[in-house]
């Protein structure tokens, strides 16, 4: 249920309220005594909501595309980003960009008539000083209220168009196919980093825009001031912005090149995170920590001269005002004119102003321009990848599955002559292809590992090119994968999947899909959540929801891979009857399967071999071939002719070794699901900003380097007040070497200070932000799996991608420009008190009101940031999860569902986002507005008070420059605190507890093991502290090189088992392997003896050679002995780079059972004593199955091996069988024994294969 939101005030908000941002009082007097919540959020606007902002880019994102195919030219997304607004918004933005620069220069105008004023003394002149304060006071009014509603405007209007970008982005994943979508690391790169890039666009082209302006004024103010000799001061700042433009074309590159390299470090990350069973069980995390920090090594390289070129230019920008100023008075005083204080400090001022706009409006935007472009135009080439389906072939490719009721006549898949390809460079995975599939069959296929069983679904759903024939298909689809995809969410909304509920159907569906025992064992039953990728659920249920899913939809055309692997013979049968055979009856059915007993009831059987139909027809026209001729189906006699003793059996299927059997009770349940991310509350600490820097440098050094950098700080205004000094000069003296040398060395004394300060202050964030990195990467990859099942993948990689990218990039320069406009301020503000005391006097008040406009800013602003930054994160795992069920949701037509979605989560982040730019434009008005007063009072004191001309044109000048430095420098700071928050999670992360086996330092002995002996003693198991036991007290001895099967219902024990020898998690009682306990040695020196197959294949994406020998432990000819052993080489041998050939995420380019024997050749490569098969036949066919076994038992001799039983025909040559029941060893003994008990669990299972 969405939380409660109440009506946006700005709606209904007067002029005056919507000048004053008062309309947002209310949230932040609710801010100021307590932590703000869900419902004290306002709605948006209709103008704000991602439905309708997504309609707007769509629209003019399609135009775009229309008009360059129509002139043979790329679509440009800039275009559709410039069209995305009105030319009404972009005028009033400019508006208030001019107004901004025609009132900084009047006050220049004002400044030079209040001096002058001044200087002549008279009572004549004096009588219009009052007019000129109350002048420059109205117009220093105008430009607070004018640059703040131009900073307001295009801030939202960034908004927008990230939440637009992202949209898109979403849009283009959903019209993707599987195998040109870009990698999980690339789009988590692009939404996270890229997307955030956007934000100023805005702003930073409309500064370009009035840019020329400026500098037209500037020339026309200093020739009217001073002649052409001022021009030689506004010539070095056009020099200075040159060089800097210069810089920003290798910040490019190098924004660039990081860009690919942090894209390479966020795919490792994800593969790591997604396969993190797999890293721990191969005790591998070592190495591929080392991978990451070798990327982080490079990544930080390129940051490193990033920041030596950003550390340089932002000291040369901090000083080039100054600098243009002792240039040009330099050129003036040897020109023969004497220097005067309204011609000085008005010239100083033009000077800023100049400063502002070449190298804050223009350099900064034009670098910002460029460091954008690359994330434009990185979008752009996502957005602009081309459609697959037409990418390998000219063909036209008739296809009639859009809508679901085209004019047809019956539901029928047809392919005529069709071969298909996963891209240019591979060869073919199905070759001439020719299928006529009619409505209300039921159609099986079936073939060897490889042969192009899943292929051949993935082309009826047009998920791979075809290189050549014709596909048509008439009915709407559902398709359940082999591998099934569970989405964060109900039950309920798992299965019903975007349709409307109908409880009687959905009743009738959970029962023949056998789930209805299943869900009331959940504490909320069908709205129990199960948390990203199905946490909650065991492999049998996670398939059987699937297919719940697919019949749900009441599709014409039901695809089925492989749905009955999963689970039990017994409730295997129930599906097949109750569920395909019966209720399916009137549609189409396509079922992959490797069961050769249910071909007796298909209509058709197409029978696969090497991406060719081999045969097909019904099972009468097909049994004697399959019987006598087929290879592929060599072992069905083996099957039907079976002895009770090797029937076909399968147990229950609990994949992987995670806590999936803990189905005792309710309470395990809950505690399984997807946890809420916390929110951390409270006030950022000033121990927090310590333990940061002190996590990169030692604290004298810090201690040293905070002195440094104030007293270079401090030493940028003397130059300033040196110039109040030399306007009382005659000319000869202002032409001396000694006051010239003077000043000139002041210049120059800051410029050196402050690059040396710059370089330090950059490195001290960089060494802290690689150690950070390096701890969090560590403590991640050492977490508990648990801590993977309760948290999502988007969710730990935002913190490796927008958490870290906001330490790299962001945090650094926020805090150096808070530092400097903050020390700035106070020292404008002691100078000025220093000149008279009745500044001091009138600063009290005006010091009052800052304290009270920051506190009642700061908590607000604080959580509302902090509720950012949380709500970010289900958008990146909301892409995340819709890249892992692309197929699912096209075929099922649920593309609009999940676009939908993301709206929703879209406009839920920017909920909390528009009030985070409107409590920050509140605060920097507001802060402005008693800058104002400032401005004003010293007008009014230096009138009064002061009697020196050249005194008051300094402090006048210097409260110009803070007049938005004061607001610029505050914000900073408050923004350095809200990204701190982002420090603040990734030293959260730094943190998470271990699994308790890391810290041991004790390692087995030399040779360890070279027996293979496994004891347990008293040995239980929890998944979770105080939950229900899943181990009980077990006692159990394996001898040395023995093989063992074990076997059990559902829930028994058998994946526990396995959990507990891996130390997944740690056990209570002594594990001993070759009576070395496990639990007294380092975890990964006991996890590394034990080679570990489990029924998910997980394979990493890069090469083939990466994925068996990650680390380049083995030679090559090592590599293809393990593949010729599990009969993989000649189908290497013949793929484009063979060892060096790319595999995409998620495994792409193998099939589930070749992924399969890819992990059984990388365990023959580590050579272990121990072998454990986790359900490791449950995705592939007999054939592969026997040769699996015939491996293990020749290649494995001197093993000890244990195999959790899919088949039980496959165990019944081991020496020995444990039977399992709820979490205890009930028997253990040769098979022949067990099968004669006439009470057995054994007995009963064997005799459940004779019912099915």
């Amino acid at each position: 249920m969405e939380p409660k939101t109440r009506r946006n005030p700005r709606e209904d908000a007067g002029f005056f309220s919507l000048l004053l941002f008062w309309w947002m009082k209310d949230l932040l007097q609710i801010g100021k005594h307590r932590s703000l919540k869900d419902e004290d959020l306002y709605e948006l606007s209709y103008r704000d909501k991602a439905e309708e902002i997504a309609e707007q880019i769509d629209d003019v994102w399609e135009q775009e595309m229309m008009d360059a195919r129509k002139h043979g030219q790329r679509p440009k997304l800039w275009r559709a980003v410039i069209k995305m607004f009105s030319l009404q918004q972009y005028s009033f933005i400019l508006v208030l960009k001019f107004t901004k620069v025609a009132m900084d220069f009047l006050l220049a105008l004002l400044l030079w008539a209040f001096l002058h004023i001044l200087k002549e003394d008279s009572r004549f002149h004096r009588k219009y000083a009052i007019f000129t304060i109350v002048s420059i006071s109205a117009a220093s009014l105008l430009r607070v209220f004018s640059h703040h509603h131009y900073e307001y405007q295009t801030k939202v209007m960034g908004m927008r168009l990230k939440v637009a970008l992202v949209e898109s982005v979403q849009k283009k994943i959903l019209d993707t196919r599987r195998h040109a979508c870009a990698t999980q690391g690339h789009v988590q790169n692009l939404v996270s980093n890229d997307v955030q890039r956007m934000e100023d666009l805005i702003m930073m082209v409309s500064r370009m825009i009035v840019a020329p302006f400026t500098i037209m004024a500037s020339f026309a103010f200093l020739w009217a001031l001073n002649g052409w000799q001022s021009f030689t001061g506004a010539c070095f700042i056009m020099v200075s912005m040159m060089t800097s433009i210069m810089m920003a074309r290798k910040f490019k590159t190098l924004r660039k090149a990081q860009s690919i390299v942090t894209d390479k470090r966020l795919s490792v990350l994800y593969d790591i995170i997604s396969g993190i069973r797999t890293v721990k069980i191969h005790a591998w995390e070592d190495k591929f920590m080392e991978t990451v920090r070798r990327l982080r090594r490079k990544e930080m390289g390129l940051i490193r001269l990033r920041n030596v070129f950003y550390a340089v230019n932002t000291s040369m920008k901090g000083n080039v005002a100054v600098i243009a100023t002792l240039i040009s008075i330099l050129t003036l005083i040897y020109s023969g004119k004497q220097m005067i204080s309204q011609d000085v400090f008005s010239m100083s001022y033009i000077f800023v102003i100049f400063e502002m706009c070449l190298l804050v409006d223009v350099d900064n935007s034009f670098r910002y321009f460029l460091d954008a472009n690359v994330s434009l135009t990185r979008i752009e080439q996502f957005l602009c990848t081309s459609d697959p389906s037409t990418d390998y072939s000219d063909l036209e490719q008739g296809y009639n599955n859009i809508d679901g009721f085209h004019f047809r006549k019956h539901n029928s898949i047809v392919f005529t002559n069709v071969s298909a390809a996963w891209s240019k460079e591979q060869q073919n995975v199905l070759s001439d292809i020719d299928l006529d599939l009619k409505a209300n069959e039921l159609v099986i296929v079936t073939g060897p590992v490889g042969s192009g069983k899943s292929s051949l679904l993935m082309a009826i759903q047009r998920e791979i090119p075809l290189t050549s024939g014709e596909t048509s298909c008439y009915g709407t689809m559902a398709y359940a994968s082999q591998i099934p995809w569970i989405f964060s969410g109900t039950i309920r909304e798992n299965i019903i999947f975007g349709k409307t509920f109908n409880e009687a159907k959905y009743r009738s569906i959970l029962d023949i899909c056998d789930l209805t025992k299943d869900i009331k064992q959940f504490p909320k039953g069908d709205l129990s959540t199960v948390g990203q990728r199905g946490i909650a659920f065991s492999g049998g249920q996670r398939a059987r929801v699937g297919l719940a899913r697919s019949v749900y939809s009441d599709a014409d055309i039901l695809l089925m891979d492989d749905p009955l692997s999963a689970v039990d013979a017994k409730v295997g049968q129930h599906i097949f009857d109750e569920c395909i055979c019966k209720e399916l009856s009137g549609r189409l059915r396509v079922l992959v399967t490797h069961h050769l007993k249910y071909l007796q009831s298909a209509d058709k059987i197409v029978v696969l071999q090497k991406g060719h139909i081999e045969a097909q027809g019904s099972y009468e026209d097909l049994k004697e071939k399959l019987l006598w001729t087929s290879e592929t189906m060599a072992t069905v006699g083996s099957e039907t002719m079976a002895t009770v003793g090797e029937q076909e059996a399968e147990s229950a299927i609990i994949t992987g070794t995670g806590p999936r059997e803990m189905r005792g009770s309710n309470e395990s349940l809950s505690d399984l699901t997807e946890k809420d991310e916390e929110r951390l509350l409270g006030q950022v600490t000033y121990k927090l900003y310590w333990s940061f820097f002190r996590t990169g440098s030692a604290g004298m050094a810090i201690i040293c380097f905070m002195l440094l950098y104030l007293s270079s700080k401090g030493l940028d205004l003397t130059p300033t007040w040196y110039l109040s000094q030399l306007v009382h000069m005659p000319l000869h003296q202002q032409k001396s070497a000694v006051t010239l040398g003077t000043y000139g060395g002041l210049v120059l004394g800051a410029l050196f200070l402050s690059s040396i300060c710059e370089s330090f202050l950059y490195s001290y964030f960089q060494r802290s932000s690689r150690k950070l990195h390096a701890k969090m990467t560590e403590a991640v990859i050492k977490s508990p799996v648990l801590f993977f099942d309760r948290n999502p993948v988007g969710r730990i990689l935002n913190k490796f991608s927008k958490d870290i990218g906001s330490v790299d990039d962001l945090l650094p320069k926020l805090f150096d420009s808070a530092a400097y406009f903050t020390i700035k301020t106070i020292g404008v503000l002691i100078l000025t008190s220093i000149s008279s005391y009745w500044f001091i006097i009138a600063f009290i008040p005006i010091l009052v009101l800052f304290y009270y406009a920051c506190c009642y800013y700061a908590r607000t602003s604080r959580e509302l940031k902090r509720m950012e930054a949380i709500r970010s994160s289900p958008v990146y795992a909301h892409i995340s999860e819709t890249m892992r069920g692309l197929e699912v949701i096209r075929t099922s037509q649920n593309e609009l569902v999940f676009r939908n979605r993301m709206l929703r989560l879209l406009d839920e982040h920017t909920k909390a986002f528009f009030l985070v730019i409107s409590t920050s434009n509140w605060f920097t008005q507001s802060i402005d507005l008693i800058g104002f007063l400032i401005v004003t009072a010293t007008g009014i004191i230096g009138y009064l008070a002061i009697h020196d001309e050249a005194v008051i044109g300094m402090l006048i000048t210097l409260t110009f420059t803070i007049l938005g430095s004061i607001q610029f420098g505050l914000l900073m700071a408050t923004e350095v605190e809200n990204q701190m928050i982002s420090a603040e999670r990734v030293m959260t992360y730094t943190n998470l507890p271990p699994e308790p086996g890391y810290s041991r330092q004790k390692l087995p002995p030399e040779n360890w093991p070279n027996l293979g002996i496994i004891n347990f003693r008293d040995v239980s198991l929890q998944y979770i502290e105080n939950g229900v036991k899943v181990l009980k007290e077990i006692d159990l001895l394996v001898k040395p090189n023995e093989k063992v099967g074990i076997v059990g219902r559902t829930g028994a024990g058998k994946s526990s088992l396995v959990s507990a020898l891996m130390c997944m998690p740690e056990p209570h009682g002594k594990i001993l392997i070759d009576g070395v306990d496990l639990g007294t040695i380092n975890i990964q020196a006991a996890r590394k003896t034990i080679a570990v197959i489990s029924q998910d294949p997980v394979l990493f994406e890069g090469t083939l050679r990466r994925n068996l020998d990650p680390f380049n432990l083995f030679a090559e000819p090592d590599i293809w002995k393990a593949l010729e052993e599990v009969q993989l080489k000649s189908k290497v041998e013949i793929i484009p780079n063979q060892l060096n050939f790319s595999i995409g995420e998620f495994g792409s380019g193998f099939s589930v059972g070749e992924r399969q024997l890819l992990c059984l050749a990388r365990a023959l490569l580590q050579n272990c004593k121990i072998l454990v098969m986790d359900e490791a036949t449950a995705n592939v066919d007999f054939k592969t199955d026997q040769l699996i076994q015939q491996v293990i038992r020749y290649k494995f001799t001197n093993c000890t091996v244990l195999t959790i039983a899919h088949r039980i025909n496959t165990i019944m040559d081991y020496d020995t069988v444990i039977v399992m029941d709820n979490g205890l060893v009930v028997d253990h003994d040769t098979p022949a024994v067990l099968a004669g008990k006439p009470e057995g669990i054994f007995r009963s299972l064997l005799q459940t294969q004779r019912v099915t």
